[in-house]
């Protein structure tokens, strides 16, 4: 009888488990049209130690937190960019990443106490934040002859992308 139990227990533990990664795995697996390929979705999201056994919203929250940690280093990287050329983009960088933070702090609030017009309004606000950000990349392809430093394209990619995987948890609440 004792053995039947934990025989019973162990296998709600696993089915528990894997069902959870499996979430991780679908919401990464989305993110494969997108800037970020699944595998480093989730090695993001499964980063955070609060990511296993985690519910939709706790992912969302989460998700949330590591695209701000994500637009908090593209302003590091554009601030460390010392090309006296690029000062007007780079200080626009720094801007669009705090104003993305900011909104990123609005959406947190509002997954929190979702209403259905909040779900709704969700997606528009999320792709207005990833629009802003890639503004970012813009402001360096319309002046010619400026080229947006690697490293800073590269901090900007993986932003959007991470705030794209907040799109798609969204989306899925």
């Amino acid at each position: 009888m004792a053995f039947n139990f934990l025989l019973a227990s162990l296998s709600i533990l696993v089915f528990s488990w894997s069902s959870h990664a499996d979430m991780i795995a679908d919401i990464c697996a989305q993110s494969s049209s997108q800037a970020i390929s699944p595998t480093t979705c989730a090695r993001y999201i499964r980063s955070d130690p609060h990511s296993h056994g985690a519910d939709l919203g706790t992912l969302g929250q989460i998700s949330i937190k590591i695209a701000k940690v994500a637009l908090k280093n593209t302003a590091t990287v554009a601030k460390s960019i010392r090309d006296l050329n690029n000062t007007g983009e780079i200080s626009y960088c720094v801007r669009l990443c705090s104003s993305a933070i900011d909104d990123l702090n609005t959406v947190a609030e509002t997954l929190k106490h979702m209403t259905k017009r909040d779900k709704d309004d969700m997606p528009i606000m999320l792709s207005g934040i990833v629009s802003d950000v890639g503004w970012c990349d813009n402001n360096f392809e319309m002046n010619p002859g400026d080229r947006m430093p690697a490293d800073l394209k590269e901090a900007s990619k993986i932003a959007q992308g991470l705030i794209l995987v907040v799109l798609i948890i969204a989306g899925m609440l």
